[in-house]
């Protein structure tokens, strides 16, 4: 080969060299070329594999989801595929087991309520569930009860005001019960008590005016019972000890309203006055001596 090479002029043998080298070249750069396609085939997955996975893990919580059946579950898987290929169904399932769990809080608080009976219980129950199931038989029942309490609380009050018998708890009973079952019994009650009490303080008053006897103590009973039961008997004994007549509306007035003064004015006689010169009358005529100083003296 040696001998073809020195055979060959000089302008071949640099033609051959030049046609080896470039040879070389390119085969190193296929070479290399190859070499960094199959690194990218390697390192890169093939088109479409990323999807799959995603579809595989959708996929898989879905069935978890639906294996456990909660409102965690659902909502999880929610939260972690929001566009997933059940995100639908997701959400449908949230909303049938959130009306169920509030149907079931609605019927705890029910039977709490039912079991406990009182109003209290049933205002509650209306609280956390104004347009519940049973919130219209809640609303009778709790109304029911209230009138209830209040007839009992009637009752009560008035078989203490029938206990006490006074007009203080007849009075009580009427102020907390204008309307009540008894209201009507409890006025006629408190209006004989007052009548009594009237009458009773009448009596004493007489009694102490009369223990007194005096024309003060008389009066003082007819300034406080003007239409009492003694009235007349006063004024009589009024009139004796004054000596003025019993019965005149003058005498009346003047004797309820206290006026001594105007009464004794007018038991006294009139005074007279007497002009200068004259005398008493009954006495003979006097003529009083004459003005001149020496007459006086003489006189």
């Amino acid at each position: 080969m040696l001998r073809a090479f020195h055979a060959l002029t000089r302008t071949a043998r640099v033609a051959l060299c030049m046609s080896v080298l470039f040879s070389a070249v390119a085969s190193v750069g296929f070479l290399a070329g190859c070499s960094d396609q199959s690194e990218q085939q390697s390192s890169s997955p093939p088109e479409g594999t990323s999807e799959q996975v995603l579809r595989d893990a959708d996929e898989n919580m879905w069935v978890q989801a639906v294996r456990s059946g909660t409102l965690g579950a659902f909502t999880d898987y929610l939260q972690n595929f929001p566009n997933g290929m059940h995100a639908a169904e997701a959400r449908e399932r949230i909303a049938t087991l959130e009306a169920q769990a509030r149907k079931d809080a609605d019927e705890r608080a029910w039977a709490a309520a039912r079991q406990a009976d009182t109003a209290a219980a049933y205002a509650d129950y209306l609280r956390d569930f104004p347009e519940g199931a049973h919130a219209a038989e809640a609303r009778e029942r709790g109304a029911a009860l209230d009138q209830e309490a209040r007839r009992q609380a009637d009752e009560n009050s008035w078989q203490e005001a029938l206990r006490l018998g006074t007009q203080v708890s007849l009075a009580d009973y009427l102020r907390q019960f204008p309307n009540g079952a008894h209201a009507g019994e409890a006025r006629q009650r408190l209006a004989a008590l007052e009548q009594q009490a009237r009458k009773e303080a009448d009596e004493k008053a007489w009694d102490e005016a009369q223990r007194s006897g005096s024309l003060a103590a008389f009066q003082d009973y007819l300034r406080n019972f003007p239409n009492g039961a003694h009235a007349a008997e006063a004024r009589q004994r009024i009139a004796a000890l004054t000596g003025t007549k019993a019965g005149t509306p003058a005498d009346a007035k003047a004797i309820t309203s206290g006026d001594k003064k105007s009464a004794a004015s007018k038991a006294k006689p009139k005074r007279t006055s007497i002009q200068s010169g004259t005398v008493t009358i009954g006495t003979p005529v006097y003529k009083a001596p004459p003005s001149n100083p020496w007459f006086r003296w003489f006189w």
